[in-house]
């Protein structure tokens, strides 16, 4: 099957770069070429891409914005956002426009082809340069209380209800609880 792709930069070197790289692989089509987010708007309508390659910052309408339009109008193609700006504001801005996959211009050619590959699946790519930023805000941000799975399997443990209960926790002789591991309840969760 033969992915079509639509390039969204408004630098012109930037865009035959990525023309020739994705050009260069037998199963990808490259269908249009925009300099901007309203250019990208009206392509992407008369071109019906498989996945789009934005842009962050562009004259006109931005990559951001243009992505929020095109999720909101139902585009069935997935956006890829291209950007030098490794910023949580550009990426997390992406992200929540609808953007299926956040990669850096810093990425080499293999890269890019195997990102828009991954999206023309259908699946989700983030650089690996801001994976880890992406978790970290997602399950320890400033105020964050721990999941509350964790917080209810604590609480229905017996050994970890309040001391004046007849099901108070008993402690550990010293050498036993390091050689044996964390007590139960007292991990994170998994799942």
């Amino acid at each position: 099957m033969t992915l079509r792709v639509l390039l969204v930069d408004d630098q012109p070197l930037i865009r035959v770069g990525f023309t020739a790289i994705l050009r260069s692989q037998p199963d990808l089509e490259v269908v249009g070429e925009a300099g901007d987010g309203e250019d990208a708007l009206r392509l992407a309508a008369e071109t019906d891409p498989d996945v789009i390659c934005m842009d962050v910052q562009m004259p006109r309408l931005d990559g951001v914005e243009a992505t929020r339009r095109l999720v909101a109008g139902g585009t069935r193609a997935a956006v890829l956002i291209l950007t030098t700006f490794d910023t949580d504001e550009a990426l997390f801005a992406a992200l929540t426009a609808g953007a299926a996959g956040f990669l850096l211009k810093s990425a080499g050619p293999e890269e890019l082809i195997e990102a828009v590959r991954v999206l023309g699946r259908g699946d989700a790519l983030l650089d690996p340069q801001v994976t880890r930023r992406v978790l970290q805000r997602m399950t320890a941000g400033p105020g964050r209380r721990r999941p509350r799975r964790t917080r209810l399997l604590r609480a229905r443990h017996p050994r970890t209800r309040h001391p004046r209960t007849r099901h108070a926790r008993t402690p550990s002789p010293p050498g036993l609880r390091a050689a044996s591991g964390p007590e139960p309840g007292l991990g994170t969760a998994s799942g």
